[in-house]
């Protein structure tokens, strides 16, 4: 669970309190520029508040992000900038990637080699693949077509069943998928 108590960050909160169950879809719902992202870097760990404090339970949780900026290491492949990540078998990875639209074909190619709707999906299978138990998602579906968009939705879903999942997105269909809803 993710307990945010009397949170302030510079000037984008003063006192925020959220509560964020263990599974399921929480979706952040404010326009553009009040903090969203920054409540996402707030929960990882990467800004530090202000004042107030962010509760994760339990402490050894595990976090699995996915940024608006695809983080992917130019250098490696699409299959090696997942499995430098994740402890998952080949099998498993190549399951993900395919559920996902990423065909084998791609494997092999380097960030720059694919589109952007496909390095986003790299992306979201690296986060997937991870084992975190909270995925935080920061407008994942960018770029992504309608059946893309479908499919990974899906796997989110299915991922939020057992685990939680923070969701930042502009696209209502996304926020549809939540569980819940909270607005800054």
């Amino acid at each position: 669970m993710i307990e945010i108590k009397n949170l302030s960050f510079v000037s984008v909160y003063r006192d925020l309190n959220i509560t964020i169950p263990d599974t399921g879809i929480s979706a952040i719902i404010a326009p553009s520029g009040y903090g969203k992202t920054t409540l996402l870097n707030l929960i990882s760990g990467l800004l530090k508040p202000s004042e107030g404090e962010i509760l994760i339970t339990p402490k050894d949780t595990k976090i699995a992000y996915v940024f608006q900026d695809q983080r992917l290491l130019p250098w490696y492949s699409v299959f090696k900038n997942i499995s430098v990540v994740v402890k998952k078998s080949t099998d498993e990875i190549k399951e993900c990637l395919l559920k996902l639209g990423i065909t084998e074909d791609l494997w092999d190619k380097l960030p720059n080699e694919i589109s952007g709707g496909e390095r986003q999906r790299v992306c979201l299978a690296r986060a997937l693949l991870y084992d975190g138990d909270i995925l935080l998602l920061d407008e994942p579906f960018n770029g992504l077509d309608a059946e893309n968009r479908r499919k990974a939705l899906e796997l989110v879903s299915a991922f939020s069943k057992e685990k939680a999942v923070v969701l930042v997105s502009h696209i209502a269909e996304d926020i549809e998928v939540a569980d819940r809803e909270i607005k800054l």
